[in-house]
């Protein structure tokens, strides 16, 4: 099961960012300088040296491991990381930093982490990957109840009744297991029963599966096949528009208006997402976003962007009581594939939420 939103959150997990009296922000970023900051009353900070790495699109492209720092009790002192690597136009950059001390102290071994953390580099467009351009012309096919466009080396099919992508097949092979949902629920988390949401926001837990189109429409734009939905949520009253743009690379964009209603007022929307179902072989996972561990929206700084890759079952979070676990947020694209390689990637244009299990969330959360 692949959940992809902009989802709220559990409550806990594994800090990684790690202060120990000191900040780190930039002092001037186009000179490529950095201030560190000693909140020590007391002592400066010899016997701290610091590391820093740059990242291009998530990857490790310069590194420094070691600048002496010497900055006096609650004084800061500017570090010239001098990156000598030419920026690529079009690419995204992060800068981790850390500071480690260079000699035992106490019960701290030398290298012993103290402080960290990850500041943007210069601007930050867009990561937008593109498939291969073909020239090939797409075929539309239409029946009472699909309508499905074929390129040279794919197949996708919408349900016509309630908007779902029914099929998507790469190279002769299927890739879905179930038809595409939207998704309008997560597990509640421990932090969610004291509060109430299972039954505060209960409206939302099936109101999927009630959705059906009010309309169905498709055209042609260029090589492309456009397909366009209106569709209408009756649990919440609400209404949602649906485009999907097939292109002849493959490529399927998908853009996605929720109207809420407007006459009557609705408890907290827990997802607003979209699942997909795959076979249990395309177990492997690469995302470039916050990672590697699990992150949630008010939980997230302690997870640095980087190009990450784990298994499905390496993404779970073991929680005592079954619940949420396993997001992963900010992210830019995310890739299942199987031991092949093959697979299905998630593009967004601007940043999104996913998580990867091999259970469904019923198998987290019931009704009691």
């Amino acid at each position: 099961m692949v959940y992809a939103d902009r989802t709220p959150y559990p409550y806990y997990f594994e800090v990684k960012k790690v202060y120990q009296n000191i900040d780190i922000d930039w002092h001037d970023m186009e000179d490529e300088e950095i201030k560190v900051f000693n909140k020590n009353y007391f002592r400066d900070l010899s016997n701290r040296t610091l590391r820093w790495q740059l990242l291009e699109n998530g990857v490790v492209v310069a590194q420094d491991d070691g600048f002496d720092l010497d900055a006096k009790p609650f004084k800061s002192e500017k570090v010239d990381l001098d990156f000598d690597y030419d920026l690529k136009k079009g690419a995204e950059y992060f800068v981790n930093l850390e500071i480690v001390n260079t000699k035992p102290e106490g019960i701290l071994p030398a290298g012993t982490l103290l402080a960290s953390e990850q500041l943007a580099f210069a601007k930050t467009p867009k990561i937008t990957p593109k498939l291969d351009v073909t020239n090939d012309a797409l075929k539309v096919s239409v029946n009472e109840k699909v309508l499905t466009v074929t390129g040279d080396t794919f197949a996708v099919s919408f349900d016509k009744n309630n908007g779902s992508i029914s099929s998507l097949i790469y190279h002769g092979k299927e890739q879905f297991l179930q038809s595409s949902t939207p998704d309008f629920w997560r597990a509640p988390t421990d932090n969610d029963f004291g509060d109430g949401m299972p039954k505060e926001s209960l409206v939302w837990h099936k109101a999927a599966e009630g959705i059906f189109n009010n309309s169905f429409t498709y055209k042609m734009s260029g090589q492309d096949v456009i397909v366009e939905l209106e569709q209408s949520i009756p649990a919440v009253e609400s209404r949602q528009k649906v485009t999907y743009t097939v292109s002849p690379s493959g490529e399927i964009q998908v853009n996605n208006w929720f109207y809420a209603a407007e006459h009557k007022k609705h408890p907290e929307m827990p997802r607003l997402g979209m699942k997909f179902t795959f076979d249990k072989s395309m177990d492997k996972v690469q995302w470039y976003g916050r990672g590697p561990i699990e992150n949630y929206w008010d939980r997230k700084e302690a997870a640095y962007v980087g190009l990450y890759e784990a298994t499905v079952d390496e993404l779970f979070t073991p929680y005592v009581r079954p619940q949420e676990s396993g997001h992963r947020t900010d992210v830019r694209h995310v890739a299942l594939f199987n031991d092949k390689g093959e697979g299905v990637e998630f593009v967004s244009d601007y940043t999104m939420g996913f998580n990867a299990s091999h259970y469904d969330i019923s198998e987290f959360w019931y009704k009691k």
